[in-house]
């Protein structure tokens, strides 16, 4: 211990950034905005830094943190991630129309939402869209995976971690959220939302507090949300029984596309071929 300074309770990375920015006469809100906090949490931070350092005012604080040597050269923040899309290992296959469809209707709506039974391709789908119009959003596209959840009151934690918000003690992670989001032009993608329908309130709220905010949400059944509108993705489109078409012509179906696709993955030397075309 150093003049009431607790070198087994140092300041925390965030902290001392914090601690950065506040000497330098910034805001909470300002600071808020840099790091990409809610402004209560901003707050907690600063309530900390001054109680570890044992100071009262901002003028203590620049004099304390000289003093301690705290305010030395540190190498920068790594930015934030502007999106955080999985990639995928196997190409994708058709749905060209639909696509550009949905890339159309969300330049128009904030709230989109990809219906179907399971294993239709949603997202797949959603990712893909995602990907084509990432550069429209400023602020970042970012990608919720919410299969794992079974309570629709985690699904504010999810999106939070994922954004990096903070929970703090001093307001609930919904308000921690909504103030993060506030000023973003993002593009949030909420998969799997059958799971945690009971959350449709938190995206509608979302949506309210923030103007620039869109959501893009695959599910099985729809959220009913005010606003949203709904795409219904069928599965890839298969010849009619009665149609009598050449392998050539069979071939270029989408979904035997996919399926050779990923029996080639299993075998090198799978080829598509008049003996297996029609069990295909």
């Amino acid at each position: 211990m150093v003049d009431g300074y607790n070198f087994s309770d140092p300041l925390t990375d965030r902290e001392l950034e914090i601690l950065g920015l506040k000497v330098k006469r910034h805001s909470n809100q300002e600071i808020a905005d840099a790091v990409h906090l809610s402004r209560n949490t901003v707050r907690w931070y600063v309530s900390q830094i001054y109680s570890k350092l044992h100071v009262t005012n901002r003028k203590q604080l620049k004099h304390r943190a000289q003093e301690l040597g705290l305010l030395a050269d540190r190498p920068p923040s790594p930015q934030p991630i502007n999106n955080n899309l999985p990639n995928y290992l196997t190409s994708f296959i058709g749905r060209k129309s639909e696509i550009t469809d949905i890339v159309e209707r969300l330049k128009t709506t904030r709230l989109l939402t990809l219906s179907g039974a399971g294993g239709t391709g949603k997202t797949r789908l959603a990712l893909k869209i995602a990907d084509a119009i990432q550069a429209d959003f400023q602020d970042g596209v970012f990608f919720v995976d919410l299969a794992p959840l079974t309570d629709g009151m985690t699904v504010a934690n999810a999106i939070a971690d994922v954004l990096g918000v903070v929970e703090n003690a001093d307001e609930p992670i919904e308000e921690s959220l909504k103030r993060a989001l506030q000023n973003r032009h993002s593009l949030l993608v909420l998969d799997n939302f059958e799971h945690v329908l009971s959350a449709s309130k938190l995206v509608a709220e979302l949506l309210q507090v923030s103007l620039e905010l869109s959501v893009l949400v695959t599910s099985r059944e729809a959220l009913h949300l005010y606003g949203e509108h709904e795409f219904s993705v069928q599965p890839l489109n298969l010849p009619d029984d009665t149609q009598q078409l050449t392998l050539e012509q069979l071939s270029q179906f989408e979904a035997i596309q996919l399926f050779a696709q990923r029996a080639t993955a299993v075998s090198k030397t799978f080829q598509i071929n008049a003996d297996n075309i029609v069990t295909i």
